[in-house]
Protein backbone atom coordinates (compact mmCIF):
# COMPACT_ATOMS: atom_id res chain seq x y z
CA UNK A 1 0.00 0.00 0.00
CA UNK A 2 1.19 3.48 -0.68
CA UNK A 3 1.68 5.96 2.17
CA UNK A 4 -1.45 8.01 1.42
CA UNK A 5 -3.71 4.96 1.46
CA UNK A 6 -2.10 3.70 4.69
CA UNK A 7 -2.62 7.05 6.41
CA UNK A 8 -6.23 7.21 5.21
CA UNK A 9 -6.95 3.71 6.51
CA UNK A 10 -5.14 4.50 9.77
CA UNK A 11 -7.34 7.57 10.18
CA UNK A 12 -10.36 5.32 9.86
CA UNK A 13 -8.92 2.94 12.44
CA UNK A 14 -8.66 0.08 9.95
CA UNK A 15 -4.86 -0.33 10.02
CA UNK A 16 -2.80 -0.43 13.21
CA UNK A 17 -0.73 2.73 13.61
CA UNK A 18 2.53 0.77 13.73
CA UNK A 19 1.83 -0.61 10.25
CA UNK A 20 0.40 2.59 8.85
CA UNK A 21 3.62 4.58 8.48
CA UNK A 22 7.34 4.41 9.17
CA UNK A 23 8.48 5.08 12.73
CA UNK A 24 9.41 8.68 11.90
CA UNK A 25 5.82 9.45 10.85
CA UNK A 26 4.10 7.41 13.58
CA UNK A 27 3.53 10.48 15.76
CA UNK A 28 1.62 12.39 13.07
CA UNK A 29 -0.40 9.28 12.16
CA UNK A 30 -1.34 8.75 15.81
CA UNK A 31 -2.53 12.35 16.00
CA UNK A 32 -4.68 11.77 12.91
CA UNK A 33 -6.16 8.63 14.48
CA UNK A 34 -7.08 10.44 17.70
CA UNK A 35 -8.67 13.29 15.72
CA UNK A 36 -10.74 10.79 13.74
CA UNK A 37 -11.81 9.07 16.96
CA UNK A 38 -13.04 12.42 18.31
CA UNK A 39 -15.27 12.72 15.24
CA UNK A 40 -14.19 14.83 12.28
CA UNK A 41 -16.47 17.67 11.31
CA UNK A 42 -18.60 16.98 8.25
CA UNK A 43 -21.24 19.16 6.66
CA UNK A 44 -24.86 18.13 7.29
CA UNK A 45 -27.44 18.72 4.55
CA UNK A 46 -30.37 20.79 5.83
CA UNK A 47 -32.29 22.02 2.78
CA UNK A 48 -32.43 22.03 -1.02
CA UNK A 49 -33.68 25.22 -2.68
CA UNK A 50 -34.24 26.21 -6.32
CA UNK A 51 -34.47 29.55 -8.09
CA UNK A 52 -34.66 31.05 -11.55
CA UNK A 53 -32.47 33.82 -12.92
CA UNK A 54 -32.36 35.40 -16.39
CA UNK A 55 -29.41 33.35 -17.67
CA UNK A 56 -29.47 30.26 -15.44
CA UNK A 57 -31.42 28.03 -13.06
CA UNK A 58 -29.94 27.67 -9.59
CA UNK A 59 -30.05 24.82 -7.05
CA UNK A 60 -28.70 25.58 -3.58
CA UNK A 61 -27.79 22.92 -1.03
CA UNK A 62 -27.84 24.40 2.49
CA UNK A 63 -25.45 22.72 4.95
CA UNK A 64 -24.60 23.08 8.59
CA UNK A 65 -20.90 22.81 9.44
CA UNK A 66 -17.74 23.18 7.37
CA UNK A 67 -17.73 23.72 3.62
CA UNK A 68 -17.84 20.25 2.01
CA UNK A 69 -15.18 19.38 -0.57
CA UNK A 70 -14.69 17.89 -3.14
CA UNK A 71 -17.78 18.13 -5.35
CA UNK A 72 -18.21 15.91 -8.40
CA UNK A 73 -20.69 16.41 -11.24
CA UNK A 74 -21.58 14.08 -14.10
CA UNK A 75 -24.13 14.28 -16.91
CA UNK A 76 -25.72 11.04 -18.05
CA UNK A 77 -28.79 9.36 -19.52
CA UNK A 78 -29.93 8.00 -16.11
CA UNK A 79 -29.43 8.52 -12.36
CA UNK A 80 -28.30 5.71 -10.06
CA UNK A 81 -28.20 5.13 -6.31
CA UNK A 82 -24.64 5.13 -4.94
CA UNK A 83 -24.69 1.86 -3.00
CA UNK A 84 -26.94 -0.43 -4.99
CA UNK A 85 -26.62 1.02 -8.48
CA UNK A 86 -30.40 0.85 -8.85
CA UNK A 87 -32.04 3.40 -11.11
CA UNK A 88 -33.29 6.60 -9.48
CA UNK A 89 -36.36 7.84 -11.31
CA UNK A 90 -36.64 11.56 -11.94
CA UNK A 91 -38.43 13.65 -14.55
CA UNK A 92 -36.15 14.82 -17.38
CA UNK A 93 -34.33 13.91 -20.60
CA UNK A 94 -30.70 14.33 -19.42
CA UNK A 95 -29.54 14.00 -15.83
CA UNK A 96 -26.86 15.67 -13.75
CA UNK A 97 -25.58 13.84 -10.70
CA UNK A 98 -23.89 16.07 -8.12
CA UNK A 99 -21.96 14.25 -5.39
CA UNK A 100 -20.78 16.30 -2.41
CA UNK A 101 -18.07 14.54 -0.39
CA UNK A 102 -17.44 15.05 3.36
CA UNK A 103 -21.16 15.63 3.84
CA UNK A 104 -24.06 13.67 5.30
CA UNK A 105 -27.80 13.98 5.60
CA UNK A 106 -27.92 12.48 9.10
CA UNK A 107 -26.57 13.26 12.56
CA UNK A 108 -24.40 11.10 14.86
CA UNK A 109 -27.48 9.23 16.09
CA UNK A 110 -28.46 8.31 12.53
CA UNK A 111 -31.45 10.68 12.49
CA UNK A 112 -31.99 12.55 9.22
CA UNK A 113 -30.93 16.20 9.06
CA UNK A 114 -32.61 16.65 5.66
CA UNK A 115 -36.37 16.33 5.94
CA UNK A 116 -37.36 17.80 2.58
CA UNK A 117 -39.03 16.04 -0.31
CA UNK A 118 -37.01 13.33 -2.03
CA UNK A 119 -38.18 14.40 -5.48
CA UNK A 120 -39.74 17.60 -6.70
CA UNK A 121 -40.78 18.98 -10.06
CA UNK A 122 -39.60 22.51 -10.81
CA UNK A 123 -42.20 24.07 -13.13
CA UNK A 124 -40.98 27.64 -12.49
CA UNK A 125 -37.47 26.87 -13.79
CA UNK A 126 -36.63 26.99 -17.51
CA UNK A 127 -33.77 24.50 -17.81
CA UNK A 128 -34.28 22.22 -14.79
CA UNK A 129 -37.37 20.01 -14.80
CA UNK A 130 -36.89 18.22 -11.46
CA UNK A 131 -34.52 17.88 -8.51
CA UNK A 132 -34.13 14.82 -6.30
CA UNK A 133 -32.20 13.75 -3.22
CA UNK A 134 -30.58 10.49 -4.37
CA UNK A 135 -28.71 9.24 -1.32
CA UNK A 136 -26.52 9.76 1.72
CA UNK A 137 -23.87 7.10 1.23
CA UNK A 138 -20.28 6.54 2.42
CA UNK A 139 -19.44 10.07 3.54
CA UNK A 140 -21.15 11.90 0.71
CA UNK A 141 -24.51 13.21 -0.40
CA UNK A 142 -25.80 12.87 -3.97
CA UNK A 143 -28.55 14.83 -5.66
CA UNK A 144 -29.96 14.44 -9.14
CA UNK A 145 -31.10 17.14 -11.52
CA UNK A 146 -33.36 16.36 -14.46
CA UNK A 147 -33.07 18.72 -17.43
CA UNK A 148 -34.41 19.02 -20.96
CA UNK A 149 -30.87 18.71 -22.34
CA UNK A 150 -27.27 18.72 -21.21
CA UNK A 151 -25.99 22.22 -20.46
CA UNK A 152 -22.99 23.96 -18.97
CA UNK A 153 -22.80 23.75 -15.20
CA UNK A 154 -21.15 26.03 -12.64
CA UNK A 155 -20.66 24.70 -9.11
CA UNK A 156 -19.21 26.70 -6.23
CA UNK A 157 -19.37 26.90 -2.44
CA UNK A 158 -20.19 29.71 -0.04
CA UNK A 159 -19.79 29.98 3.71
CA UNK A 160 -21.62 31.83 6.49
CA UNK A 161 -23.98 30.00 6.02
CA UNK A 162 -22.45 26.96 4.30
CA UNK A 163 -23.89 26.35 0.83
CA UNK A 164 -23.14 24.47 -2.38
CA UNK A 165 -24.51 26.36 -5.38
CA UNK A 166 -25.23 24.64 -8.71
CA UNK A 167 -26.04 26.84 -11.70
CA UNK A 168 -27.42 25.29 -14.89
CA UNK A 169 -26.37 27.82 -17.56
CA UNK A 170 -27.67 28.66 -21.04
Amino acid sequence: MNIIRRRFLAGLGMVPVAMAAPAAAATSTAATTSTAAAGPQVAKLKRIRTGRHDKFDRIVLDFQGPVPQPIFRTWGPVLRHGGSGHLYWLYGCRFLTVRVENATAHNAKGEPTYSGRRRRRTPKLKKVLAVGFIDDFEGGVSIGIGARRQRKVRVFTLKSPTRVVIDILD
